[in-house]
């Protein structure tokens, strides 16, 4: 039974959304002026690829991260993250300060230890969001749609931008930055949780039913995990993230190139592009889920996917590819990314619970980096960034394949349920 008092909750899930913005502030800036200095050339885009690559595989590693986290307050984990990447900046800041000719190298190493911390960050969001989900599935949806649609507006129509135009000015204000920004995130969650603390996903009585890393789990119940979890599935999630990877970050890249001015400009009016599409996304994915039910959802948004693919594609063929039509793309592209996130995330935090909650979710995040890898290799290696036509067309496929999606049930005697 739930005690705290809703009123107590909803200002405790304000000032986590508060907290959450800021602290991902910081990690836009400095994604966003890692993506202009690979557009400009000081990093080269194998190593984007490779980072990025690194990256999906710590997603990978999510089951194992999720068997620790379950018994940690959400709120505690995303505070400690904060105060480690603070420390992190700071050390990056002092290499840049002392040794200005290893900065590039700093900023680099920066981003490699992160990737380490992100599935942290990632995995109690999510925790946090099902917990809310206990008061009731609009606090668990208003959470995510505020979340999403915040870090859409100010990290990439203003953070990330920024961080493209700081990266050509001033690597050391760009850390300072993330510094502030990382310590501002820790105050306003530490204040959250002295409003409403947020227990663990799962206590002692729980132990049992949480088997997704180091403890067996019967096979039937992985198999029916993957294969009848419908909008859920982890197989889905892979699929996903093919696509999402076809269309994503390296082709971001080839559409800044079809500008034919400033690098460092042209990058940042790609990723602002971006962020205005990442704030509309989650509220109209929240409009949705209010509404109607995720599985026609997800095939309707699918096949719209697949058609924003092959117009694309057919202005690239036909040569009639431009700087507007490629921001185009990443606008309707990104809206429907962002809105499908919050669909399948309070789909997966209302729906399932407990233990098979904790399996669904971690393995979604993995089989889901098993897509990204696969998508971010197969663009890389097929030269996405000075050619995307084959990646557009396999892109568009791939959303064909997903417009399929099947039900979701809890068990496996379960009925099934959108």
């Amino acid at each position: 039974m739930i005690a705290t008092p809703q009123r107590v909750v909803l200002r405790a899930r304000r000032l986590m959304v508060v907290g959450l913005v800021v602290s991902v502030l910081g990690n836009r800036l400095i994604d966003g002026g890692f993506d202009a200095l690979t557009a400009a050339g000081s990093i080269a885009v194998g190593v984007l690829v490779a980072i990025k690559s690194l990256d999906t595989v710590s997603v990978m590693a999510f089951p194992l991260y999720a068997r620790f986290l379950k018994r940690v307050s959400p709120d505690s984990a995303l505070i400690t993250v904060d105060f480690v990447e603070a420390g992190l900046s700071a050390a990056a800041l002092l290499v840049v300060v002392a040794l200005p000719q290893y900065a590039i190298h700093a900023i680099v190493a920066y981003v490699l230890i992160d990737i380490f911390l992100a599935p942290v960050s990632d995995i109690a969001d999510e925790f946090y969001g099902a917990k809310l989900a206990d008061y009731g599935e609009d606090q668990a949806l208003a959470f995510n749609a505020a979340l999403y649609s915040l870090l859409g507006l100010l990290g990439f129509v203003i953070a990330s931008p920024a961080g493209a135009l700081l990266s050509g000015l001033s690597l050391t204000i760009l850390l300072a930055g993330n510094v502030v920004l990382s310590l501002g995130g820790a105050g306003f969650r530490i204040y959250a949780r002295r409003k409403a603390p947020m227990p663990p996903l799962l206590d002692d009585a729980d132990a049992d039913e949480f088997s997704v890393a180091g403890a067996p789990l019967p096979l039937r119940q992985f198999l029916h995990d993957l294969l009848r979890s419908g909008p859920a599935s982890p197989l889905l999630s892979l699929v996903l993230n093919v696509a999402a990877a076809l269309t994503g970050e390296l082709l971001m890249l080839w559409v800044a190139a079809l500008a034919g001015f400033d690098a460092h400009v042209a990058m940042g009016i790609v990723i602002a592009t971006f962020g205005v599409a990442a704030t509309v996304g989650p509220l109209v994915g929240k409009r949705i889920r209010s509404r109607w039910e995720t599985g026609p959802v997800l095939r309707v948004m699918a096949l719209i996917a697949m058609v924003n693919v092959v117009v694309l594609l057919a202005q690239v063929i036909a040569g009639a590819a431009t700087f507007v039509a490629g921001l185009v793309f990443v606008l309707v592209n990104i809206v429907l990314s962002r809105a499908r996130i919050i669909i399948l995330e309070t789909h997966r935090q209302t729906f399932f619970k407990g233990g098979q909650f904790a399996r669904v979710m971690s393995w979604s995040y993995s089989f889901g980096a098993v897509g990204t890898l696969a998508g971010l290799q197969l663009g890389y290696w097929l030269g996405l960034v000075t050619d995307p036509r084959l990646c557009l067309a396999i892109a568009a496929a791939t959303w064909l394949v997903v417009s399929f999606v099947v039900r979701s049930t809890r068990g496996s005697s379960s009925p099934t349920a959108q």
